[in-house]
């Protein structure tokens, strides 16, 4: 295992705002942050830093693929011992990408 989080007391922050055609969601936290080596994974299905039966490690997976079909973005800024943010940035609107995305299928 590479990495362990310990089990304290924290805070969770979100903030979202608008940003020119996107939005853009923060989640940040007050707990231990991730070490390089965990960060370079945190996308890849199945990755988990918790014990066996505890975790699948599919959810930041999942939802790396969701958000980027949305044709959206996230990413992770994290330092250990300091906390972990993560912004997701996502399109307003939906429909002028599905008629883009329609035009390309169909070609």
């Amino acid at each position: 295992m590479l990495f362990r989080p310990f089990r304290r007391q924290g805070k969770i922050f979100i903030c979202t705002q608008r940003i020119d055609d996107r939005v853009q969601i923060s989640i940040r936290d007050t707990g231990t942050g991730m070490p390089p080596q965990v960060k370079a994974r945190i996308f890849e299905p199945f990755f988990t830093t918790k014990d066996v039966g505890k975790g699948t490690g599919l959810g930041l997976s999942i939802s790396h693929s969701i958000i980027q079909k949305h044709h959206g973005s996230i990413e992770v800024e994290t330092e250990p011992g300091q906390g972990t943010e993560f912004i997701i940035r996502l399109p307003l609107k939906q429909d002028k990408i599905q008629t883009e995305t329609q035009a390309i299928n169909a070609h």
